[in-house]
């Protein structure tokens, strides 16, 4: 079978019995909030407490889909980036980092605008915020990368943790004017239509987890609970994604019947 894993929300914070596994936010690292500079102590000891209470109080949550506003290191405030990386798999084990075959877990910061996304090039020819393409999780040659580093917890599970740098440097958050020209001129001006990510992730989420590995699909060489449970699985990637980029069709198939919907979306 094809592997396949996720990066989730830090597994203290799940809902039992899999009960949020259906909402967005499942699929989402956490923004950790300190206001102490011996973070990184206070987070260690937090997550291998028996109790998720503490650490889940320091959760950033957002009613709405505005950005966090985060505040520098001079204001007293420190960010961890913190998330569970997770086999897609009944149960949702977590994926070891294969130290022995060089493998490493970092993330890297984005610029984001009307234009796409940029990643930052700290060093050469090339330094500076530049355009991501069409795939925005392909990582570019030389973007710079934040390393995540492992966190037991007081479930046996592991977390993934990494500072979050919020200071003026190379790759943080500056004005537009490091911008190349041409996107500053985009961004002010009539910006082109974004790429279409829902079929980015309809393949990279759904689609791809049924390809054959070796002639035949995973659900077919599973057995019959195994099967099962993978076809559920399936089946809650697919109502997160038709949450998220069809929400008038999932209000509809929720019931909602007074939600119009266009003829394509009722197909």
């Amino acid at each position: 079978m094809q592997e396949a894993f996720d990066w989730l929300k830090p597994s203290p914070f799940w809902a039992p019995n899999g009960a949020d596994l259906s909402q967005g936010t499942f699929y989402r690292p956490a923004i950790l909030d300190y206001a102490t500079d011996d973070f990184v102590e206070a987070f260690l000891a937090e997550a291998g407490a028996p109790s998720a209470d503490s650490l889940a109080r320091r959760a950033l949550r957002n009613s709405s889909e505005e950005p966090f506003k985060l505040y520098q290191p001079a204001h007293g405030r420190f960010y961890l980036l913190c998330a569970t990386l997770s086999c897609r798999q009944p149960g949702l084990p977590d994926r070891e980092v294969r130290l022995a075959e060089k493998e490493s877990t970092y993330y890297v910061l984005r610029r984001v605008t009307g234009n796409g996304e940029y990643g930052w090039i700290a060093e050469g020819a090339q330094a500076g915020w530049q355009p991501v393409g069409p795939n925005p999780r392909v990582v570019l040659t030389g973007e710079e990368r934040q390393p995540m580093f492992r966190a037991p917890t007081g479930t046996q599970r592991e977390l993934r943790y990494a500072y979050i740098p919020t200071t003026s440097r190379g790759s943080g958050l500056g004005d537009l004017s490091d911008l190349p020209a041409e996107v500053i001129e985009t961004v002010i001006g009539e910006p082109p239509p974004p790429d279409d990510l829902r079929l980015f992730a309809l393949e990279s989420r759904f689609l791809a987890q049924v390809q054959p590995s070796s002639g035949t699909s995973p659900l077919l060489e599973a057995d019959a609970a195994n099967a099962q449970r993978l076809s559920i699985y399936l089946l809650f990637d697919l109502l997160d994604y038709v949450d998220t980029f069809l929400p008038a069709t999932a209000q509809h198939l929720a019931g909602d019947t007074t939600v119009a919907i266009t003829a394509a979306e009722s197909a």
